[in-house]
């Protein structure tokens, strides 16, 4: 008769096994595409709108970006497609510009290992935050560089991984229920929300819910903080370019958003029910503000952000109006905090969580091979379910 005690340490050698593919799939991908990298994906475009930025010209324009490219060698040939822009904010323009002052390959090799830093950071504290045992220190440095959505993000080089470091040390600062609040604490985990608007639409459930809970705990600190932090950024971005934030204005009104087809479920719905019914791109969105509603009405007298950050990441990313694989980077945060929380628990269902984990990673890996982002709509919701079920029967923090 097969011995039951056997049986977890058999998953668990499959759950290695399939963290060992991983590994093993990027090692051999990265290398072979590196030199497609260099010149390639959002940094280039970073880069160039940082430096237009710096010189006080318009880093929202198509034709000064071309030039700026075409200086670096880029080929600004982007065939029947629009082309990227620089379409993030004017607060988020003081983080590109200093960057301008590098050449362009110093600029892409600093910003990799400052991607990379930001991301093994991110994932060394949300361990900690969640009690991940110091015997696997090394376990959520293992998990988030090998995440897919890791290996996409420094490879095209987004900035979406700074955003882990407006949600991570703010979770670190005012994250525990139990913690008295100190005004300094609060005036800095405010401050540093900065980076989590960099992009939005991807964590527009957190931070609803940080301006609800300022409001129902009057922690008004942490709004000082992030007012002073947001105005300050926007008038650097002012003092170098006083039309600036006209000029984003023009951009995002001009740039035909609607022509991406991103793995989205809003764009799911464009393709299902008529393409040029803009609105349903934004119906997701919509619905998660007000399943947001309903959550925090059952949640505010007892809100722990530990427990719920995980969840509001997971959620604003499947109901986000635009958004990319990539962008999935933020769910390194739930996914080292599940895996703390499982590892807390049961061993099986610590194994047969983190290695159906691992199978469905592996298979996005292989995916980012074969397929267009698009076909990918499915992950961000797959991630979701894989939380919930990862979260239930979790112990509550005291």
């Amino acid at each position: 008769m097969t011995n039951p005690a056997r049986r977890p340490n058999r998953v668990r050698i499959l759950l290695w096994v399939g963290i060992a593919a991983c590994l093993g799939f990027l090692l051999w991908v990265v290398p072979a595409r590196a030199g497609q990298l260099l010149y390639s994906g959002d940094a280039i475009l970073f880069w160039a709108s940082g430096r237009l930025a710096l010189a006080g010209e318009n880093p929202y324009d198509e034709a000064h970006i071309v030039e700026v490219l075409a200086q670096a060698g880029h080929p600004a040939d982007f065939g029947a497609e629009p082309m990227p822009h620089m379409l993030y904010p004017p607060w988020a323009l003081p983080v590109v510009m200093p960057f301008g002052l590098l050449g362009y390959p110093a600029f892409r090799l600093v910003w990799l290992a400052l991607n990379l830093a930001v991301i093994a950071l991110a994932a060394h504290l949300t361990w900690k935050l969640y009690g991940g045992s110091s015997r696997l220190a090394w376990l959520p440095f293992l998990l988030a560089l090998t995440f897919a959505p890791t290996g996409r993000v420094v490879s095209i080089g987004n900035p979406a991984p700074l955003m882990l470091l407006g949600v991570v040390p703010f979770l670190a600062l005012v994250g525990s229920p139990s913690a008295k609040p100190s005004r300094g604490k609060d005036l800095l985990a405010g401050a540093l929300l900065l980076l989590a608007t960099l992009k939005p639409p991807l964590a527009y459930l957190f931070l609803a819910a940080v301006g609800l809970w300022v409001l129902y705990q009057r922690r008004w600190m942490v709004l000082l903080g992030a007012a002073t932090s947001l105005g300050l950024a926007t008038l650097a971005a002012l003092a170098f370019n006083p039309a600036v934030i006209g000029q984003y204005f023009q951009a995002m009104g001009s740039y035909p958003l609607g022509a991406w087809a991103t793995p989205t479920v809003g764009a799911l719905l464009r393709l299902a029910l008529g393409v040029d019914t803009f609105w349903l791109q934004y119906l997701p969105s919509l619905l998660g503000l007000a399943w947001l509603a309903v959550f925090w009405l059952l949640r505010r007298q007892d809100w722990d952000w530990l427990r719920v950050t995980p969840l509001l990441l997971a959620v604003s990313l499947v109901s986000a109006a635009y958004a990319w694989t990539y962008d999935l980077v933020l769910l390194a945060v739930p996914l080292v905090a599940a895996a703390a929380g499982l590892l807390q628990g049961s061993p099986r269902r610590m194994a047969w969580g983190l290695g159906v984990y691992a199978v469905l990673n592996l298979i996005v890996l292989v995916l980012y091979t074969r397929l267009s982002d698009f076909w990918l709509f499915w992950l961000a919701p797959a991630f979701l379910i894989w939380l919930v079920w990862a979260q239930r029967g979790q112990p509550k923090k005291a």
